[in-house]
């Protein structure tokens, strides 16, 4: 079984902000490459928070990239 580890660092995702805007979404394209590289329609992810003082960003990520699974 080949197994995969892919890494980015940096960038924003579109999140939904705490005033209800959302942020720019820089890394789309990354990301849907990434769940593509998985094979599977319902993909495992991992996101690591580092220097972002805002803990609904967690969250923030998970939905965005669930919307992408999910289309």
């Amino acid at each position: 079984m080949e197994r995969k580890i892919v890494a980015i660092g940096g960038g924003k995702n579109g999140r939904l902000k705490s005033d209800g805007t959302r942020e720019p979404y820089e890394t789309e394209i990354f990301d849907k490459e990434i769940i593509r590289l998985t094979g599977k329609q319902h993909p495992n992810f991992l996101f690591l928070r580092h220097s972002q003082p805002e803990p609904e960003s967690e969250t923030g990520y998970f939905i965005t990239m669930k919307n992408i699974i999910d289309t």
